[in-house]
């Protein structure tokens, strides 16, 4: 089905091969932060305001879905923007920064997941003239919506839009083992021929043990598997009038709230690796709003691959119906259509190959993004 996004640009990170970086850091804290991880929080803060550091920082808080929420689980996260490797390479190197780090305590509760985006296979698009994410590090290039080909402004074209696709496939060497057989289940003609894993979902409770259990010491990733994916999806609701609030909330996002509940509890269906869902709290240290009526929400995912991605999104009701409810409202004779909307939306797909991820936790709780995956990823 065709579909066109109100006011979409697509954005590639830069016109050389030279990495971007994508990195999220993290420092966790049981129900609200004591002391000393104030103190951490504002030592990052301070690491990131020296030479060489990210050219734009968002900070974050995770906000978990009902089914999975756990008090346990919260966190102050960093979404940390570089436009070149090289840079980064300096900020990480510094003296300040290697003290910083390597000072922390085997109980620190303190994470980095750091991803080299090579633009050959990258794609952002936002829904609105506001930059968002790596869209905001300078010098990158732009195409207007009415430059772009009718053929690739259609929903779920995000493979089409990434410009190495047509000489890769994308495709990881693992399947997860519970998508696999939903897809048998399903009666799917064209399974891959790929190594199936068993990927974990989340506690469901917090009385499990696994949800308050902190692994002391040092958990180093320092590569990733091929083709593993990050998508970063973004809402911005704080400009929205009535009625298009009514519209979202009656129509529209109570499918979204479903597929998000979907992905984060049953991650093992949907090749699925990390969810985290959170709002919003400061942009380069000015403060955002996060009251209900008025937030900015996002949502930080690593699949196995696209193609695990591309399934889940096909084959979950919520994801269909949030669409067709979208397209509804958002097509030219809609109530949202022409612009009228002033919901914002925003999304980064990242195809990342072995070397272009690491990642290090340190006195974390288990289940922690990627850290449950150390051993998949050594044998990789």
């Amino acid at each position: 089905m065709s579909f066109k996004l109100p006011l979409l640009d697509i954005k590639e990170s830069r016109s050389d091969n030279t990495p971007s970086i994508l990195a999220l850091f993290g420092v966790q804290y049981l129900g609200t932060p004591t002391s000393h991880k104030q103190a951490l929080i504002i030592a990052l803060k301070a690491i990131f305001s020296l030479e060489n550091g990210p050219g734009h920082v968002r900070t974050v808080t995770t906000s978990h879905q009902p089914e999975s929420s756990s008090p346990n689980r919260n966190a102050t996260i960093f979404q940390a923007f570089w436009f070149s490797s090289t840079e980064y390479d300096a900020w990480g190197q510094s003296a300040a920064v290697s003290s910083f780090w390597n000072g922390l305590q085997e109980d620190a509760g303190v994470w980095r997941e750091v991803m080299r985006v090579n633009p050959r296979r990258f794609m952002h698009a936002n829904g609105a003239a506001k930059k968002q994410g790596l869209a905001r590090v300078p010098e990158l290039s732009e195409a207007n919506y009415a430059d772009i080909a009718p053929e690739t402004k259609y929903w779920g074209i995000y493979r089409e839009r990434i410009p190495d696709h047509a000489s890769d496939s994308f495709d990881s060497v693992f399947i997860s083992e519970a998508q696999k057989k939903e897809m048998e289940g399903k009666g799917v003609n064209d399974i891959p021929a790929k190594k199936a894993v068993v990927l974990e979902d989340p506690p469901l409770s917090s009385s499990d043990a696994s949800s308050t259990q902190v692994r002391l010491g040092r958990v180093v990733i320092p590569h990733g598997i091929d083709n593993l994916l990050y998508v970063w999806e973004f809402q911005d609701y704080s400009q929205v009038m009535e009625p298009e609030k009514e519209i979202w909330e009656k129509d529209i996002n109570p499918h979204v709230r479903g597929w998000m509940n979907t992905l984060d509890k049953d991650r093992s269906k949907h090749g699925v690796l990390s969810f985290r869902n959170v709002a919003l709290t400061t942009i380069n240290n000015a403060p955002a709003s996060i009251v209900p009526e008025n937030r900015v929400m996002s949502q930080f995912v690593f699949y196995l691959d696209l193609a695990a991605f591309e399934y889940s999104g096909k084959a979950t009701r919520d994801h269909f119906k949030a669409r067709i409810a979208f397209e509804k409202h958002h097509k030219v004779n809609g109530a949202l259509g022409t612009g009228k909307g002033r919901t914002q939306l925003a999304v980064e797909v990242a195809i990342l190959k072995r070397n272009d991820f690491e990642a290090e936790y340190i006195g974390c709780l288990d289940g922690t993004g990627l850290m449950g995956y150390k051993d998949l990823f050594d044998a990789a």
